[in-house]
């Protein structure tokens, strides 16, 4: 993973689950708490317990977002 260099980065959000993706790989699911209800959306660094020893890194850090793209699927999620 460069850190320097632009990268996708994915959220497929089902009834079921939420999928994380960086450059179409998936990275993790959550099957708990999935919400279905509307959302505002947030682009942070906030970073939860799977990014595993957070606090040995080399922080302050930062990102560029050049564009945010949201599709949905044609038949309503039910």
């Amino acid at each position: 993973f460069d850190a320097k260099a632009w990268h996708t980065f994915g959220l497929e959000w089902t009834p079921t689950h939420y999928t994380y993706y960086i450059d179409g790989i998936p990275q993790f699911t959550v099957k708990e708490g999935v919400s279905m209800r509307n959302q505002y959306m947030v682009v942070s660094l906030e970073v939860g317990k799977q990014a595993g020893k957070i606090k040995k890194a080399n922080l302050p850090d930062s990102f560029q977002v050049d564009y945010v793209k949201v599709y949905q699927t044609k038949k309503p999620l039910e």
